[in-house]
């Protein structure tokens, strides 16, 4: 099939929830889509894999989505899946550290109030330290992004620091609850994105705030989204890589890889920074497409297996001098046909990257076993997602990339683009409509 010239209309790069998404908005506009995808499965960083061991499905890593999610809530839904995510009625999430065991969660309380009383209630803060969270969650749901972009030339923990924060303020309450959403902790993340994320939560309500949990295996929600694309008629091409994209007089004209040379109009490039510029560079590109310089800030996700239920709760926050780690689990949250089983989920892990995965998953065992007060489980198994997310850091949101490029006809999405989110789900359903519009506004 090497050397096949296949005309297209649009060809998306990347069958992740960007390029799902961006295809998906192109069909339903009239434009025909094809979207080439280097991996045998659709759905990117967003897939399940079945333990040989025990049979149970397990995600390459515990996604959650907010009720403020809006766009991938609704593209759930419009594919069919209003029951693949359930939302807690409110936000309820048990903190659990060598202080005691605290919540927080929301109230029905208007717009940003509604964490109020579990900050007031919040006993692993002093009455002051809780008065000065208050006086900052003022700040915040009161600024503008345009105001969050000038600050961007300093850590998020500068900025907490400035408006009152202590350093065990930071810990207990902005990272135990930033960290897990922008996989940074307060004094590495830019203060740009710290300012958004917790702006998002607060002011969006209660509603916005609750937890959702996937209650399938990640794999079966991107299968049906593809399908659903299918259906509209869109052409998804599994392991189907682009090595080059062929630009002539400044517009694209093609994208080639080891199965044929698409001829193509408009491209979206759908893939994450570092693939992008590798692709950028194979194609001779470097002087017409920039590409931010973007590290990644990695995740661990420790998966404890056990012989019986050990635990009646569907998710906890441990919180101590080790890196927060978040517990789910999945017999609740996905029933009893997935076992026993307890997904441990450490954000910003790299200081775990030097551990054996042995001594890491019975390290993580151990301090799950004392939190909880649960029994060691009889097997452990680590995940790692090392290219997780984008590393957040100060100046970083001003060179997230707009969808459109300097080459006529070329776009790019991808949660890691400029959406105003971490990166999320959510933020790579939004870059990929953004990805869309910009294509048919032309």
């Amino acid at each position: 099939m090497a050397g096949q010239r296949i005309a297209s209309r649009a060809v998306v790069v990347g069958a992740g929830w960007a390029g799902l998404t961006a295809a998906i908005r192109l069909q339903q506009r009239g434009v025909q889509v094809t979207v080439l995808e280097q991996a045998p499965r659709p759905g990117g960083r967003a897939f399940s894999f079945q333990d040989t061991e025990s049979g149970v499905w397990l995600d390459n890593g515990q996604h959650v989505l907010l009720g403020l999610c809006e766009a991938a809530v609704a593209l759930l839904g419009e594919s069919g899946q209003e029951t693949a995510i359930r939302f807690q009625r409110l936000l309820s999430v048990p903190v659990v550290s060598s202080a005691g065991r605290h919540w927080l969660g929301s109230q029905r309380w208007p717009g940003p109030l509604h964490l109020v009383p579990a900050v007031l209630r919040y006993r692993a803060l002093s009455g002051r330290e809780r008065l000065g969270v208050l006086k900052a969650g003022l700040a915040i749901a009161g600024g503008s992004p345009q105001n969050s972009l000038a600050e961007d030339t300093k850590t998020w923990g500068e900025w907490l620091a400035e408006h009152g924060q202590t350093r065990r303020s930071r810990q207990y309450f902005w990272d135990a609850i930033g960290r897990e959403v922008m996989n940074a902790p307060s004094d590495e993340a830019g203060a740009a994105l710290g300012l958004a994320t917790f702006s998002l939560l607060l002011q969006r309500g209660f509603s916005g705030a609750r937890l959702g949990f996937f209650i399938r295996p990640l794999s079966q929600v991107s299968e049906q989204l593809a399908d659903y694309a299918r259906a509209l008629g869109v052409q998804i091409l599994l392991s189907h890589g682009v090595s080059r994209i062929r630009v002539e007089n400044g517009r694209v004209v093609g994208v080639l890889g080891p199965k044929g040379t698409w001829l193509v109009d408009q491209v979206v490039l759908a893939v994450p920074p570092d693939r992008l510029a590798a692709l950028v560079s194979q194609s001779g590109l470097d002087g017409q497409l920039a590409v931010p310089a973007m590290t990644f800030s990695p995740i661990v996700n420790a998966y404890l297996f056990y012989d019986r239920p050990v635990w009646p709760e569907e998710v906890a926050l441990l919180l101590d001098e080790e890196p927060a780690a978040m517990v789910f689990n999945r017999r609740e949250i996905l029933g009893q046909g997935h076992g026993a089983v307890l997904a441990v989920s450490i954000s910003a892990a790299d200081a775990l990257r030097r551990h054996l995965s042995a001594d890491l998953g019975g390290a993580i065992a151990r301090r799950v076993a004392a939190r909880l007060g649960i029994p060691l489980p009889t097997r452990t198994r680590i995940v790692w997602q090392p290219h997780a997310t984008f590393r957040s850091r100060p100046g970083i949101e001003a060179h997230r990339p707009e969808p459109r490029t300097a080459i006529n006809g070329v776009y790019l999405a991808g949660d890691w683009t400029r959406t105003g989110w971490p990166a999320t789900l959510e933020s790579a359903v939004l870059s990929g409509q953004a990805a869309a519009q910009e294509m048919l506004a032309l």
